[in-house]
């Protein structure tokens, strides 16, 4: 498409790690910075320039510091997803600090308004780390909303052996809160088959499926 960028081609300063269009054929871009602990959004017109209005002066920045006082120091962004209200889910997993020599690495589960600033109406300031284990890590690798705007959450432990245990759904409530309806206390486990599954997931009118796990509505 020769009306997008320079010749149908964009270079950023940034490295977008996920793209999502708008029904109005704007982009919603997701990134992160090493070395900062939170989460980018900038979005796009249709043309790729930037849209100003998105935001503050274009850019939406939703901190990623741990509820409980540890220190994060790397952050990861899997997936973006748009809600029927327009507004913007995104998931990946948090690496941060407990103690001098131990870390862990927790997914997380945020979303920013449609006009591009953190939604204080989603759990706490807009994003919600939902595990922390010290002896375990959990990825969150893909979000879908469900037409009640009850988000399905994909993910995968390792073990300190860095092979993947369990597959894990979680299912979340319109504000971040986990649905103690879905599984047990909102959660679907699932043990890993052949060491590694990705869940990644796709919702029917009955059924939602995942890599190597299904649980019913």
């Amino acid at each position: 498409d020769t009306n997008f960028g320079n010749d149908g081609v964009l270079y950023t300063p940034q490295d977008y790690h996920r793209l999502v269009q708008q029904s109005d054929g704007k982009i919603i871009t997701g990134f992160v910075l090493f070395g900062v602990n939170g989460f980018y959004f900038k979005r796009l017109f249709p043309d790729g320039s930037y849209d100003n209005t998105f935001g503050n002066k274009g850019q939406c920045f939703i901190n990623a510091k741990s509820e409980d006082g540890h220190d994060i120091f790397f952050t990861h962004m899997d997936n973006i997803s748009l809600q029927p209200s327009g507004k913007i889910v995104f998931c990946g997993y948090v690496n941060g600090s407990i103690t001098k020599n131990k870390s862990f690495i927790s997914a997380a589960v945020g979303r920013i308004t449609a006009d591009g600033f953190p939604d204080s109406t989603f759990h706490k300031n807009g994003i919600a780390p939902y595990y922390i284990n010290d002896k375990a890590t959990l990825y969150a690798v893909n979000a879908v909303i469900q037409p009640d705007n009850k988000i399905i959450v994909g993910s995968y432990v390792l073990n300190n052996n860095y092979k993947n245990d369990t597959t894990i759904l979680v299912r979340l409530n319109n504000n971040g809160s986990y649905d103690k309806s879905f599984g047990v206390n909102g959660i679907v486990r699932k043990p890993a088959s052949n060491g590694f599954n990705i869940p990644y997931i796709a919702i029917t009118p009955i059924v939602q499926f995942v890599t190597g796990c299904r649980a019913c509505h």
